[in-house]
């Protein structure tokens, strides 16, 4: 299999997300061959993202991305924000993150869509650091 498996999709793995005791949630194995999911460019599309997400998750928190278990788990299915938050990044640079690392491959946003808010993001620090220099 292409690539690292520590920043793959939870659906490039064939991992699904099933209902367990008390509501809770866990990744089994899919019976979906990985080659069958990847043939969706759409799908393709949104696999990158969840990777690009991770990669700016750990690179915002400072922390290396677990290779397996259950802190593995919980950044797959909807984990991470905690550690954001720590960070100091502004709520919509957090938000971007954990959007693209959104458990349903149709909920992330396009590439497209990442460029305009990092872009908005640049234009609004700009503009703060502007304003801190004429105080």
């Amino acid at each position: 299999s292409e690539g690292d498996a520590t920043y793959m999709a939870p659906e490039a793995l064939g991992l699904q997300e099933t209902a367990v005791d008390g509501g809770t949630t866990a990744a089994t194995a899919d019976a979906v061959a990985v080659g069958d999911v990847t043939l969706d460019p759409q799908i393709r599309t949104a696999m990158d993202m969840f990777s690009f997400g991770l990669l700016l998750w750990e690179l915002a928190t400072g922390e290396s991305l677990p290779k397996s278990g259950a802190a593995w788990q919980r950044l797959r299915h909807g984990g991470g924000r905690e550690e954001l938050a720590r960070t100091g990044l502004s709520p919509r640079l957090q938000e971007l993150i954990l959007s693209m690392m959104q458990t349903d491959p149709r909920m992330r946003p396009s590439a497209d869509s990442v460029v305009d808010v990092a872009v908005a993001t640049r234009e609004l620090i700009r503009i703060e650091l502007a304003t801190r220099r004429v105080v």
